[in-house]
């Protein structure tokens, strides 16, 4: 399933993308979707690890083997770049998992026009009984991946963290958004936010686990901001309860993740210091 530099035409208010919806065999994915209006990029892989680069400074992966995902957008351009991480689980004793999800990385803006945010996901679904847990779906006329509408949620969590102002709140359950009063003056600043939770699981029932990292980034005319979250999103259990599981992948969790360090790479400092003049030239992939 790809789309490299398709055009997209978005009709607001309308989707049909339940009625396209087509069962995906595989019961585990990494799946990466960057938007660049009106170019776009889709593709999942079975593979453990699966990393996009879209254009210079615009970047996606996922890891299962460390439970990681991160994602960058830094360019000329407003764009999306998502990465989502999706597997399946059993455990062999019912009993309350501890989890902790934590989600750092960098934002600049030189304007209070531009608003760059980075968002990190986490799901557990039930999916006992599902031949498929997963579909193609059709996101406006971009292949992409949903989770089936018989998935029951056992628990969803959401991350935001933004630059508008200097608000910690929930929106809804598991929905917590950081918002950072930070310097409007082109430089990278430091964001971060550590969610720890429990949820309980039988040893009779499926379940699928939901993983994602999500930035975005926008221009104007005299204006730019950026969001880097490349070494973000990392998913560990806390505490198993005394049950071990196993995932549909095999992979899931079966190497330890290193630290995360939010530091600039070499490549997001060039990138930062083109944006005020608006000269970063972009390579696509072919």
């Amino acid at each position: 399933m790809k789309i490299t530099r398709a055009s997209v035409k978005i009709l607001f208010g309308l989707c049909s993308a339940s009625a396209l919806a087509a069962p995906i065999e595989s019961d585990h994915l990494i799946s990466i979707f960057q938007l660049d209006f009106p170019d776009a990029y889709s593709e999942s892989s079975t593979d453990s690890y699966f990393q996009n680069t879209y254009a210079t400074g615009v970047t996606a992966y996922g890891d299962l083997t460390t439970g990681k995902v991160g994602s960058s957008s830094i360019g000329a351009d407003s764009i999306n770049s998502i990465v989502s991480i999706y597997d399946t689980l059993t455990f062999d004793t019912s009993t309350d998992v501890g989890f902790s999800f934590n989600i750092d990385g960098l934002l600049a803006s030189n304007s209070i026009f531009e608003s760059p945010y980075g968002q990190a996901r986490f799901d557990i679904f039930d999916i006992t009984g599902l031949a498929n847990w997963l579909e193609e779906d059709d996101f406006f006329g971009i292949p992409d991946v949903a989770v089936s509408d018989d998935a029951v949620s056992v628990s969803a969590n959401t991350i935001s963290l933004r630059m508008d102002g200097a608000n910690a709140y929930q929106t809804g359950v598991g929905d917590y958004t950081v918002e950072y009063d930070l310097p409007r003056d082109g430089e990278f600043h430091e964001v971060a936010y550590d969610l720890n939770g429990v949820f309980s699981v039988d040893s009779t029932k499926k379940y699928g686990i939901r993983l994602a990292a999500n930035t975005f980034s926008s221009v104007g005319t005299s204006s730019t901001s950026a969001a880097d979250f490349s070494n973000t999103g990392t998913f560990a259990f806390t505490n198993l309860g005394g049950a071990s599981f196993t995932s549909g992948s095999g992979a899931f969790l079966s190497a330890s993740p290193t630290a995360s360090v939010p530091t600039p790479s070499a490549l997001s400092l060039l990138c930062l210091g083109l944006l005020g003049i608006g000269v970063i030239r972009r390579t696509k992939k072919a």
